[in-house]
C-alpha cells in the first residue's frame, strides 16, 4: 500500500456492534443495509481527509494525518447513522475507536503496537459510541468545536496489554452520552449489564450525584417500593460517578442472601478476594477496604438489616470507602442520607397528542417497551391518554409499566387499560402492614398472572423453587406439565415474552432463564398456595440428583473432567438448594437418600471447588444424613467423600474413621470397587501419617483389586501412590520407576487430573534423584494442568516444589512468588500438612537469603504444624531441612537459634503462615499480625487441630490446642458455622 504517512499517524477502527443479531433480523436486506452503513462511513471518513485501509465483515480501519480529522470524521459518522432511516425499524449502532501513535508502514498497511491499541479500544466500546486513547485527546483537546467535548471514562486495562490505558469518550450534541462502561479486564469497574436504557431519572441522576459526592456523605441508601427502579438507577450513578474513586466501585448482589451473616463473605467474594483461612470475613473485607478510595453498592440490602452493624464497621474502619445502598427502608445508621426513589413523573392533566407521550417519563417508559415487545406498534393521538391512565393505575412503578407493556404484543392499549382497571379493583386489599405502592406492585404482579392462561400459570409457580438461574432441560423437567410435556418449553417462552421470567447467555452460549426476586416472591406464594410446594420441591432435588449422579464417574478420573466440573459451576446454587432441602426432614428416609446420593455424587466436586468453611459445613452435613440413613451404597460413598473433605482439612482421625465406617459398609454391601477406592485412601491415610509399611500394604491390595476390576485411570493413581512410598524410604530409584508408570498409563488414558498428580510426585522423585530440569519439567506441566482444573491442593504442590527448585538453583525473587501464591492457596483450602510443608520451604528460602534466624524459627513452627496433625515428611526432604537449619544454627551461635527454635514452637499455625506470608512481601505488618491473632484465634474450622469431628451422639465441644476456650464441632448437638 503505498503513500502512507509514516511518522505520528491517528488511527480509526470501527464495527457494527450486534451485527450477528442485525443479520438475523434482516435476513436478505442486511448486504444491502451494510453497503449502506459503509457508504455512509467511508464518506465521513474521506471528507475528514482519512483514508481507508481496510474492511473485514462489518469492521473498518483507517487513518489520518491529524487526531481532529479522526475526531470530525467519527462524529460525521454518528449523526449520518443516527439520522439515517435503516429497513425494517432497525438501529444499525456503530463504535469508534482512535488512537494517535507511531505504527509502522508496511508493504500491506501499518503495523505494531499501535495498531492494536485502536483496535482495543474499539472493542471496549459499545454501539454509538467513540472512545479514544488519552493521547488523541490531549491533541484534540482545545481544538473541538462547541458541539463536541471530551469525558474522561478512567483507566482501563486491555487484553494482552500489561498497562492500563486512560480512556475517554467523544460526546456529541444531540446524540446519547450515557452508556455502560467499558469492556475491559478490570474487575474494580464492573457493574451489572444495564441492557435498557434509564428513562426519566434524569433529576434524580443528579440529586444522587450530588449526594454521593459530598465530601460529607459516607452512607447514600436510596429507599423505595419493591419495582421502583432503585437498582437500575444505583448502577447509573455508579456509572457516572466510578472516575470519581481512584479504586472504582464494587456492586454486590444481595438479592439471594437472607442471613445478615453471609452479608461479609458476599462482599469479600464480590470484591475478588479468595476465602483466607486466618480471618474471619469480617476482618477480611475491613483489611482490604482500609487502604481504598472505593464506592461499595450493596444492592437489595432491604432482608438483611440486621447486617447493618457490618456496613457501620466498615465505614469505620476504611475513612475512603463510600457506601451506596439499595433497601426497601434505611438501614437507620448514623450519618446515612436516605433518597427516596418516587415513582415515574405521571400525567397531572389529560394527554391529547402522542407527542405529550415522549414529555413525561412514565408514558416514555410504557412506549418504549411496548416497541420491544412488539417492533411495529406506533402510539397514535387516540392512544395517549389510554396509555396515560395506564401509568396512573400502575402507580407510575416502572416494573409494573414494563409488565404492563409487555401485553401489547395481545392487547392495545385499551383493552389493556379495561383489563387493568378490573383486576386492580379487584386487588385492592393486600396486607395493611405493606407500604401503599408495595401493595400496587403486588397488584400488578397479580394483574399480569391472571392474564396468563392456566398452562402459563402452571409453569409459572413452579419456576419459582429454582434460585441463581437455571437451565431450560432444568425448567422442562421440573415445570413440565404432565398432560403435554412439550407444552412446557411454549410455556416458558412465553413468560420470558411477557418480562415475568428473563432469558441470559451463559458464557457457553447456551441460554438460562432467570426469575427476578420480586416477581419469584408473588409466584411462590401462588405455588405455596396450589398445594403444589413439597412435590415441585422434590422434583427439583429429583433433576438436580441426575444432574450431579450424571456428572459423577467424570469427576474424579476423566479425560473431561474440566468440563464436567464446569458444568456442575452453572448449577451450584440451585445444586445447593437441592442438597439443604434434602437436610429438612431427617424423618423422610426418601429426602435423607436424595442427600447422601448428592453427597456420594458430588463429594469429588466440593472437593475441588470448596473453600475450608464450604467443606467443614459439607461434612456436617453429611454426618448428619448418615446418622440418620439406613445400610446403603449412597450412605458409604457419602461418609468416603466426607473422609477425603477432612483429609483436606488435615484432620486425619476423623478420616480414619469416616474411611473405616465407609469401608465396613462396602465390605458388607459386597462392592469390589468401593472396597479398593476406601482402601487406596487408607492407605494415603497411611502416608501422610508417616507409616511407609502399612501404606504399601494396603495400597497393594488396593492395586490387585483395581487390576482385577480392570479399572486402569485408578490403577494409576495407585502407582504413583507406591512410587510416593517409595520415596519416603528413600528409594529415589524405585520412586522414579513408578512414578513414571504411573505417569505413561495416566497419558495413554488422556486423564488430566490423574497425570498432574503422577508428574507432581514423578518430579519429586527427579529432583531428589539429580535430575533438576526435568524434575522442572515434570512441575511445570502438572501446574498447566492443575490450573484449568481448579485443584487448589495440586497447584498449591506444584508452586511449592517450583519454588524450592528455585531456591536450589538460586532464582530466589522468582521462589518468593511461586511460594506466596503457593502459601495462600494452601491457606484458603484449609490444608495444614501443605502449610507445613511450604513453611520448611519458605524457611529455606530464608536462609538462602540471609536470614539465619527467621529461617530456624519457620522451621520449628513447620515441625510444630505438622506434630499438631500428625503428619510426616519423608526421609530425604527432612534431611535437607535439618541440613539447612544446621548450617542456620551454625550462622547463629547456640543461643541465639534456640531462643529462635523456641519461638517457633510457640507460633500457632495462623501466626506462622501470617508471619512467612509477611516475610514473602504480603501486606501486613507484624504488629498487625500480632493483633489480628489475639482478637480472632484460629476458628474458621470450628475445631482444634487434634480431631474434632465427632461420631453422633459425641460432646459439643472440647478444648482447643490454640486458646483456653472450647470450639464447636460437628455430630448430634453439634454446630454448624455459617457458609
Amino acid at each position: 500500500m503505498s503513500g502512507l504517512p509514516s511518522g505520528t499517524v491517528t488511527l480509526l477502527f470501527t464495527d457494527i456492534e450486534g451485527s450477528t443479531r442485525l443479520l438475523l433480523r434482516l435476513g436478505a436486506a442486511y448486504p444491502a443495509a451494510l453497503d449502506e452503513h459503509r457508504r455512509l462511513l467511508f464518506g465521513a471518513i474521506q471528507s475528514a481527509g482519512g483514508r481507508v485501509l481496510d474492511t473485514q465483515g462489518d469492521a473498518c480501519f483507517a487513518s489520518f494525518g491529524r487526531a481532529s480529522e479522526a475526531v470530525v470524521a467519527a462524529a460525521a459518522t454518528q449523526r449520518a447513522l443516527a439520522a439515517h432511516r435503516w429497513p425494517d425499524g432497525v438501529r444499525v449502532r456503530v463504535r469508534l475507536g482512535i488512537h494517535t501513535g507511531e505504527p509502522t508502514v508496511t508493504a500491506t498497511g501499518y503495523a505494531g503496537l499501535d495498531v492494536h491499541r485502536a483496535a482495543r479500544i474499539c472493542s471496549a466500546g459499545h454501539g454509538g459510541q467513540v472512545l479514544m486513547s488519552s493521547t488523541s485527546a490531549d491533541l484534540v483537546g482545545t481544538t473541538l468545536s462547541p458541539d463536541l467535548s471530551l469525558t474522561e471514562l478512567g483507566s482501563y486495562r486491555f487484553k494482552d496489554f500489561s498497562f492500563a490505558e486512560r480512556v475517554y469518550q467523544l460526546n456529541m450534541a444531540g446524540l446519547p452520552t450515557s452508556f455502560p462502561p467499558p469492556r475491559s479486564l478490570d474487575v474494580s469497574h464492573r457493574l451489572p449489564t444495564q441492557y435498557r436504557t434509564l428513562i426519566g431519572r434524569d433529576r434524580e441522576l443528579a440529586d444522587c450525584r450530588r449526594l454521593l459526592l459530598d465530601p460529607e456523605t459516607r452512607l447514600l441508601t436510596l429507599t423505595g417500593a419493591g419495582g421502583s427502579g432503585k437498582t437500575r438507577l444505583a448502577v447509573a450513578l455508579a456509572d457516572g460517578a466510578q472516575q470519581a474513586f481512584e479504586d472504582g466501585v464494587c456492586f454486590v448482589s444481595l438479592a439471594s442472601v437472607t442471613d445478615a451473616r453471609q452479608v461479609p463473605s458476599s462482599v469479600a467474594q464480590a470484591l475478588g478476594v479468595r476465602d483466607v483461612l486466618t480471618q474471619q470475613p469480617r476482618d477480611l473485607v475491613v483489611d482490604v477496604l482500609s487502604g481504598r478510595e472505593q464506592l461499595l453498592i450493596l444492592d437489595n440490602f432491604e432482608q438483611i438489616l440486621d447486617a447493618a452493624t457490618f456496613v457501620a464497621d466498615v465505614l469505620a474502619a476504611c475513612p475512603r470507602v463510600r457506601v451506596l445502598a439499595t433497601s426497601r427502608e434505611p438501614l437507620h445508621l448514623t450519618g446515612e442520607r436516605e433518597y427516596s426513589v418516587a415513582p415515574l413523573e405521571l400525567p397531572a392533566t389529560s394527554l391529547h397528542s402522542a407527542r405529550q407521550i415522549y414529555e413525561l417519563a412514565a408514558p416514555r417508559l410504557f412506549v418504549e417497551r411496548a416497541v420491544e415487545a412488539k417492533r411495529d406498534f406506533v402510539a397514535t393521538d387516540a392512544d395517549a391518554e389510554v396509555i396515560a391512565e395506564i401509568c396512573r393505575r400502575l402507580d407510575g412503578l416502572p416494573l409494573a409499566i414494563e409488565l404492563a407493556a409487555a401485553r401489547i404484543r395481545f392487547l392495545s392499549p385499551s383493552a389493556l387499560l379495561g383489563r387493568l382497571g378490573h383486576s386492580l379493583a379487584v386487588l385492592t386489599g393486600g396486607p395493611r402492614d405493606l407500604p401503599a405502592r408495595q401493595q400496587t406492585l403486588r397488584a400488578a404482579i397479580a394483574w399480569s398472572h391472571d392474564l396468563l392462561d392456566e398452562r402459563d400459570r402452571t409453569v409459572f409457580r413452579r419456576a419459582s423453587v429454582f434460585v441463581d438461574t437455571w437451565s431450560l432441560e432444568a425448567g422442562e423437567a421440573i415445570c413440565s406439565l404432565d398432560d403435554d410435556p412439550l407444552a412446557t418449553l411454549d410455556a416458558l417462552s412465553s413468560l420470558v415474552d411477557k418480562s415475568l421470567l428473563r432469558r441470559e447467555e451463559s458464557a457457553d452460549g447456551d441460554a438460562r432463564l432467570r426469575m427476578l426476586a420480586t416477581i419469584r416472591e408473588f409466584a411462590r406464594g401462588q405455588l405455596e398456595a396450589s398445594g403444589e410446594l413439597a412435590s415441585i420441591q422434590r422434583r427439583h432435588a429429583d433433576h438436580y440428583l441426575s444432574v450431579a449422579e450424571e456428572a459423577a464417574p467424570h469427576l474424579a478420573v476423566d479425560a473431561n473432567q474440566l468440563a464436567w466440573i464446569e458444568r456442575l459451576d452453572a448449577e451450584r446454587t440451585n445444586v445447593a438448594i437441592a442438597f439443604s432441602w434434602s437436610q429438612g426432614d431427617t424423618d423422610d428416609a426418601a429426602r435423607v437418600d436424595i442427600g447422601l446420593r448428592l453427597s456420594a455424587a458430588l463429594w469429588h466436586y466440593w472437593a475441588v471447588r470448596s473453600n475450608a468453611a464450604e467443606a467443614q459445613t459439607r461434612i456436617a452435613a453429611i454426618l448428619a444424613l448418615a446418622a440418620h440413613g439406613p445400610a446403603s451404597s449412597a450412605r458409604g460413598q457419602a461418609l468416603h467423600g466426607a473422609s477425603i473433605l477432612a483429609r483436606d482439612l488435615s484432620d486425619y482421625d476423623a478420616t480414619e474413621r469416616l474411611l473405616r465406617e465407609s469401608l465396613a459398609s462396602a465390605r458388607a454391601l459386597h462392592e469390589p470397587q468401593q472396597i479398593a477406592d476406601v482402601l487406596n485412601n487408607l492407605g494415603w491415610l497411611a502416608v501422610l501419617r508417616g507409616d511407609s509399611a502399612g501404606a504399601r500394604a494396603l495400597l497393594h491390595e488396593s492395586l490387585a483389586l483395581f487390576q482385577r476390576l480392570g479399572d486402569v485411570h485408578w490403577k494409576a493413581v495407585v502407582l504413583t501412590r507406591l512410587g510416593y512410598v517409595a520415596f519416603m524410604e528413600g528409594d529415589v530409584l524405585q520412586a522414579q520407576r513408578m512414578g513414571a508408570e504411573g505417569a505413561t498409563v495416566a497419558r495413554v488414558m488422556g486423564d488430566p487430573a490423574v497425570l498432574s498428580n503422577a508428574l507432581v510426585y514423578l518430579g519429586l522423585a527427579q529432583q531428589y534423584g539429580g535430575d533438576l530440569e526435568q524434575s522442572r519439567r515434570c512441575y511445570e506441566e502438572c501446574l498447566t494442568l492443575a490450573r484449568p482444573l481448579g485443584d487448589r491442593h495440586l497447584i498449591a504442590m506444584a508452586l511449592n516444589m517450583l519454588g524450592q527448585l528455585a531456591v536450589t538453583q538460586k532464582s530466589l525473587d522468582e521462589a518468593s512468588r511461586l511460594l506466596r501464591e503457593a502459601v495462600l492457596l494452601a491457606r484458603e483450602v484449609g490444608n495444614v500438612r501443605r502449610l507445613s510443608f511450604l513453611l520448611a520451604a519458605v524457611a529455606t528460602l530464608a536462609n538462602a537469603r540471609g536470614d539465619a534466624e527467621f529461617a530456624v524459627r519457620l522451621d520449628a513452627a513447620s515441625q510444630s504444624a505438622a506434630q499438631s496433625v500428625g503428619t510426616v515428611r519423608a526421609q530425604a526432604a527432612r534431611a535437607n531441612s535439618e541440613r539447612m537449619v544446621a548450617a542456620a544454627r551454625a550462622h547463629l551461635g547456640a543461643t541465639a537459634a534456640d531462643a529462635a527454635h523456641d519461638a517457633g514452637r510457640q507460633l500457632s499455625v495462623e501466626q506462622a503462615v501470617s508471619a512467612a506470608l509477611t516475610w514473602l512481601g504480603e501486606d501486613a505488618s507484624e504488629a498487625a499480625v500480632g493483633d489480628r491473632w489475639q482478637r480472632s484465634p484460629w476458628t474458621v474450622f470450628g475445631w482444634s487441630t487434634g480431631g474434632p469431628l465427632h461420631s453422633p451422639g459425641a460432646d459439643a465441644t472440647r478444648p482447643s490446642r490454640h486458646g483456653t476456650g472450647s470450639l464447636p464441632v460437628y455430630g448430634e448437638g453439634g454446630t454448624v458455622p455459617p457458609r
